[in-house]
């Protein structure tokens, strides 16, 4: 059921639904899922970082504002035109910037190549 026009859905409803309906993209940050269609009035990258990521919470929200920055900056969701949702992997946690850097150009290459996969059909 689409949103009411004018309106977003709450995170967690939109995370759910994705998670539910979505396509998934693995990636050295971690899985991409990419929704069905854009959900609400814009676009948006969400970013999920689980107790495996780390048990700290600290570390955790570090982990999530590192692969959000990055979302933002490769500019994700508008650029698929589709919200996504990122599910932080372990090691982002513990990564320096160089090798966040590397791994997030690896992301990119592996959602660049999945393209194709991604796609929905026409009658979903």
């Amino acid at each position: 059921m689409p949103a009411p026009l004018g309106r977003d859905l709450p995170n967690r409803i939109l995370v759910r639904r994705i998670l539910r309906e979505g396509r998934s993209v693995s990636t050295p940050l971690g899985r991409i899922i990419v929704g069905p269609e854009n959900l609400g009035r814009h676009p948006r990258a969400l970013v999920v970082a689980g107790k495996t990521v780390s048990k700290k919470s600290t570390v955790r929200n570090r982990a999530k504002r590192r692969i959000a920055a990055w979302a933002r900056h490769e500019a994700l969701a508008s650029r698929m035109a589709r919200s996504i949702v990122i599910l932080a992997a372990p090691p982002v946690a513990t990564m320096s910037r160089a090798a966040f850097r590397v791994a997030a150009a690896d992301a990119a290459a592996h959602l660049a190549r999945a393209r194709s996969r991604i796609a929905f059909s026409p009658s979903r």
